[in-house]
């Protein structure tokens, strides 16, 4: 179940820059941001990348 979760799209608003499309989520902070606010490599968005680390 988790991994279809995981594999599933979300559309919609970024949380950051106010973009629409495809979203992720913030393992941190649950915010949906676009792809130029996430951080692939943390799963974290930008804002808390920069809290973290």
């Amino acid at each position: 179940m988790v991994d279809r979760l995981r594999n599933m799209e979300v559309y919609g608003i970024c949380s950051i820059c106010g973009k629409a499309g495809k979203l992720y989520t913030c393992r941190f902070c649950g915010k949906n941001v676009c792809n130029e606010h996430f951080d692939f490599a943390t799963g974290l968005c930008i804002n808390c990348k920069g809290k973290i680390i």
